[in-house]
């Protein structure tokens, strides 16, 4: 599982990739995305972009 940011000046965003393995409680992470899954076709625009507009990742830089 990754992270994601924005970087100034980019329009999608990016993979914080370089962070230390760790051990995961698999149900509970499991049971944790149960809770906060959404459709990706949401068209309520839960993806949030810093500066308020909605990411739309069929656009491309």
């Amino acid at each position: 599982m990754y992270t994601y940011g924005w970087r100034t000046g980019q329009y999608d965003p990016h993979a914080h990739n370089k962070v230390e393995h760790s051990c995961v409680d698999w149900e509970w992470f499991e049971d944790w995305l149960d809770e906060r899954k959404f459709s990706e076709h949401d068209k309520q625009g839960l993806i949030k972009r810093p500066d308020g507009t909605t990411w739309d990742p069929h656009r491309f830089h």
